[in-house]
C-alpha cells in the first residue's frame, strides 16, 4: 500500500516544492489549494498524513484540523 500524504498549500511555489520533495522519497502526494478541493477529495479517501498550511484563502489551516479531529474516525490521520 502506498503511504498517502496531503498537502494543503495555497501557494503553488511551495506547493510544488513540499510534493516534489516527498514524490521523490517514494510517498504519493495529493496537493489542494483551498479547504474545499482538500474536504471533497478528504471525504472520498483518507490520507495516512496532512500537510497543512496555518493561512489559507476560504478556511484557516485550525478550522480544518478542527473539523478533522471533530471526527474520531479519523484519529489515525
Amino acid at each position: 500500500m502506498d503511504f498517502l500524504i496531503y498537502s494543503i498549500e495555497d501557494d503553488k511555489d511551495i506547493a510544488l516544492i513540499i510534493n516534489k520533495t516527498l514524490s521523490k522519497q517514494g510517498y504519493v502526494v495529493k496537493t489542494y489549494y483551498n479547504a474545499r478541493t482538500f474536504f471533497k477529495a478528504f471525504n472520498e479517501e483518507k490520507p495516512h498524513i496532512i500537510l497543512l498550511d496555518m493561512m489559507l484563502p476560504d478556511m484557516s489551516g485550525q478550522e480544518i484540523l478542527k473539523k478533522i479531529r471533530s471526527d474520531s474516525s479519523n484519529d489515525d490521520i
